[in-house]
């Protein structure tokens, strides 16, 4: 066999090899991206008992404001897409749902339309954060704009907001109540239906 009809035969090979791993990976990124993931919540820690036992209403307070202390995010900084920096804490006046994202992300993508429903659905109780962590603002809008969401972006251009929530991999999703206590979180794609129930829980306990 002559090295042409060899180079032929192993260039066949290869490419039926590519499709064949790009065909297994889209079969398995599918089911990936719609498997019935839970979101992680945040256990409230409960008060240590000195052996003074408070009245029940005063414990009630004591209890709630130790849960809130404890659960309560920092508050950081960012900018909206006219470059206007803004407070997290500008969004505690309702429940709160934080996601870092990027356009070159695959796992981000494939969740943007469960949450562009949601947001559509929930926007009149709940607050929704689309953080990009890296991408130019042209490049988000013409992401925007060819997607058809409608959510609100904002940009992380100082990387505080993602160093502080820990964003070294994305996508990552926080779900709050309204004041910013976080009820739980999302390493990797949230899918659409573990997302509302989380949404209904801060809504119903706002």
């Amino acid at each position: 066999m002559n090295k042409k009809v060899l180079f032929a035969v192993l260039s066949v090979v290869l490419i039926g090899l590519l499709v064949g791993a790009f065909f297994i990976y889209d079969e398995l990124y599918e089911d990936y991206t719609h498997s019935n993931f839970q979101m992680q919540t945040v256990d409230k820690d409960e008060n240590k008992n000195d052996g003074t036992a408070p009245e029940p209403e005063q414990k009630h307070e004591q209890e709630h404001e130790q849960e809130r202390t404890d659960n309560m995010v920092p508050d950081v900084e960012f900018y909206d897409a006219d470059g206007n920096a803004v407070m997290l804490s500008d969004f505690f006046d309702k429940p709160l749902v934080l996601n870092f994202w990027a356009t070159w992300c695959g796992p981000c993508k494939s969740e943007m339309p469960g949450f562009d429903r949601l947001y559509d659905k929930y926007k009149d109780k709940v607050n929704f954060v689309m953080l990009n962590v890296s991408d130019s603002e042209e490049t988000v809008a013409d992401f925007i704009k060819e997607n058809g969401f409608g959510f609100p972006v904002y940009f992380d251009k100082t990387q505080i907001a993602s160093y502080t929530f820990g964003a070294s991999s994305i996508p990552l999703t926080f779900v709050m109540y309204k004041g910013g206590e976080i009820y739980g979180y999302q390493m990797g794609v949230l899918p659409e239906e573990a997302l509302e129930e989380a949404m209904k829980t801060v809504i119903t306990e706002e």
